[in-house]
């Protein structure tokens, strides 16, 4: 049976996806992607994918086999896409678009464009008459963003310091103006508006790093505003275990960010990449530490949790599909990318979460099985999602699917969901500054209400902060290093000895000692040493240089022979090294040098000698490294010899000839050591 092409068009409205329909030439109707349209032919595929180089299951038609393709956006994607190309300001625009969406019966669209228009010119009498001048006064009652005097309220409130006149005036706002905006609300925006912009790599979680202690790398566009809510991008890294003990984790956050800031910039998402606490992401560990990374994100900046994306490549692409399903009811849609694990696709359909899955046909690394069969089963389904596939790009993530990534995100708003069935989205933002002020928020972030009053923490205080960990804990040292008071010192190295002591706090208690400068730290910090935590280690090494007191150069120097047993017990057979390791311990044995070079005790040159250069650089471990994965054993190795070098010509002992010697012979093959030796020995002899 042949049907005319309106009754295609309503086909392809009724369902969810951004499709084409392929019409061919004996009218049988083909639903999915069209990824080349010349004078040749037409090539199709079905699974909604518009990449021109999509490859699995494709199909060639010549011309002649095809009547027409037809390309539309469901009316609500349809939607998005006007919005997004309204010219900033452009009130007649925002009508044009209202009265399209009204075209559609898109009434809730048309009423949130019409909103937009009022927001820039709450006069404008066309608007006001889409709108319904009648029904205009009791929406715009009490919203800031539609009444001007109220608006001057809020933003001289932004710029009082003081908790009690803030909260005067917000009593006065409220009874005079009736703001519909929780007090929390604009002190969220008060907050937001002093934390950093652009990329910040390694950001110490604050919100539950007691528990689940962690850093992420967070991009904010330098065009943030807190006064609106703004998309959010979920980005977990790609990688693997790693280490002898498989304790340590391959890749990190901010390598997964160089995959997503460039489009991020450019649309305006904010992007977390968090680094994983262990290897797979789906480890039992991960899960609490991706939420407060999530929520604290989502308190600090203002985020539209309608438009929460997750998103994730390899390592993360399995992480995708495990986080996805499992907290589908949070995202707008999600992108497993050169992953696999997708039975949970059943649970996206169940609650209508879009989602666009990429893999490369030649993947030598995670082979695109997985990510097929679910691709194969979505297509049975009435379901909104894309799968590409793509050749010749092995285990990677392209730019041209990056950008595709976005535009899919673009178009994708939350789904509400009732029980299991799932509701169309809507254009409304839902802002993450409206929720309710939580113990956790006030334990880890501080009251909003309370926020920037100038109050400073005594000595007390700071400890039961430095004990929260994370970013909580980093300021709190900070502030103890200000204070210097000597009264600190006892508790904090109490914190640092303490076996039970979280990891990360024990590192910023050591770096609050060494800020405080006093001697009695030195027996805490002497006993950090024999840490077998490398951050524990290397922070009570850059402590103890900073506290210049003799006491502290024998510690140091009897630490080199700790790092060597801890070497000797990362070795694998006796003679190789997971990189991992190697590039961990290498780190540590350059903070014991880079302390050695303030301290400058007796006989520290000669102890250079007899353990970062000859067991380790001149050990002849064979080091095992993934060249995929960015690991060079050069690289830790050569910082390492540097440090050494710059070591020497700080302390300038007669030592340093011997130390420097056996350094070149230990590493004939670089330059670039061979030239900086040679150097300092010139000043040397």
């Amino acid at each position: 049976m042949r049907l005319p092409r309106s009754a295609f068009v309503l086909l392809l409205l009724a369902l969810p996806a951004t499709a084409d329909v392929l019409v061919l030439a004996n009218g049988r109707p083909l639903r999915g992607g069209v990824h080349r349209d010349d004078p040749a032919g037409v090539s199709w595929n079905p699974y909604f994918s518009r990449h021109p180089g999509m490859v699995f299951d494709t199909q060639e038609f010549l011309r002649e086999q095809v009547k027409e393709v037809i390309r539309e956006e469901p009316p609500f994607r349809e939607f998005l896409r006007r919005m997004r190309e309204v010219p900033k300001g452009d009130v007649t625009a925002l009508v044009e678009v209202a009265r399209w969406a009204e075209s559609e019966k898109l009434a809730e669209e048309a009423r949130f464009a019409l909103l937009e228009a009022l927001r820039i010119d709450p006069a404008n009498e066309e608007a006001l008459r889409e709108f319904g001048k009648s029904k205009f006064p009791k929406v715009a009652r009490g919203d800031p963003d539609f009444d001007p005097d109220l608006r001057a309220q809020v933003e001289e409130y932004l710029k009082l310091e003081d908790a009690a006149e803030r909260a005067a005036l917000y009593g006065k706002m409220k009874r005079e103006r009736f703001i519909v905006w929780p007090q929390e609300y604009l002190d969220r925006i008060r907050r937001s508006a002093g934390e950093p912009k652009g990329l910040q790599k390694d950001r110490a979680l604050t919100m539950g790093a007691a528990q689940s202690p962690g850093v992420y790398t967070l991009f904010v566009p330098e065009g943030y505003d807190p006064r609106r809510p703004w998309p959010l991008l979920v980005g977990l890294h790609g990688g693997g275990v790693g280490g002898r003990e498989g304790d340590a984790v391959v890749g990190s956050g901010h390598s997964a960010m160089n995959f997503y800031v460039r489009e991020a910039a450019a649309r305006g998402y904010i992007v977390v990449c968090p680094t994983a606490r262990a290897a797979p992401w789906a480890s039992g560990m991960n899960g609490p530490f991706l939420e407060s990374v999530i929520a604290e994100v989502e308190l600090l900046y203002h985020v539209d949790l309608n438009r929460v994306y997750l998103t994730g490549h390899s390592m993360g692409g399995f992480g995708c599909w495990h986080y996805g399903p499992q907290w589908a009811e949070r995202f707008a849609a999600i992108s497993p990318m050169a992953g696999g694990g997708g039975g949970g696709w059943n649970r996206l359909v169940e609650t209508n979460t879009p989602v666009f899955i990429f893999h490369g046909a030649d993947d030598n690394v995670v082979g695109p099985d997985s990510d097929r069969s679910a691709a194969r089963a979505l297509a049975k389904t009435a379901h909104d999602f894309v799968y590409t596939e793509l050749t010749g790009v092995g285990h990677g993530f392209p730019d041209s699917i990056q950008k595709d990534l976005f535009d899919f995100f673009d178009g994708r708003r939350l789904a509400p969901v009732r029980g299991k069935r799932a509701g169309p989205p809507g254009p409304e933002p839902a802002s993450s500054f409206l929720a309710k002020v939580s113990r956790e928020e006030k334990l880890y972030l501080g009251d909003p209400l309370t926020f920037g009053d100038g109050e400073e923490g005594g000595v007390k205080q700071l400890i039961k902060e430095l004990k929260l960990g994370g970013g909580r804990a980093e300021a709190a040292a900070t502030k103890l290093g200000e204070l210097r008071d000597e009264a600190s010192v006892k508790p904090v190295a109490d914190l640092l000895r303490h076996p039970a002591t979280a990891d990360d706090v024990r590192v910023q208690a050591a770096r609050a000692l060494g800020l405080i400068g006093h001697p009695d730290a030195l027996p805490a910090l002497s006993a950090g040493l024999v840490s077998e935590r490398h951050d524990v280690f290397c922070a009570c090494a850059f402590a103890l240089a900073r506290i210049r007191s003799e006491k502290a150069g024998p510690a140091l120097i009897e630490s080199f022979a700790h790092l060597d047993r801890v070497l000797d017990g990362k070795r694998i057979g006796g003679i190789r090294i997971d990189y991992s390791d190697w590039e961990l311990w290498l780190s540590a044995y350059r903070a014991v040098v880079e302390a050695l070079a303030v301290a400058k005790p007796p006989g520290a040159v000669a102890a250079m000698t007899r353990s970062p250069v000859k067991k380790v650089i001149a050990g002849g471990l064979e080091v095992i490294a993934s060249p995929r994965a960015g690991e060079d054993p050069a690289v830790p190795r050569r910082a390492l010899a540097l440090a050494i070098v710059a070591a020497v010509e700080t302390i300038r002992d007669p030592a340093g000839v011997a130390c420097l010697t056996a350094l070149k012979d230990a590493w004939p093959g670089d330059p670039a050591i061979i030239t900086a030796c040679d150097r300092v020995l010139n000043g040397l002899r």
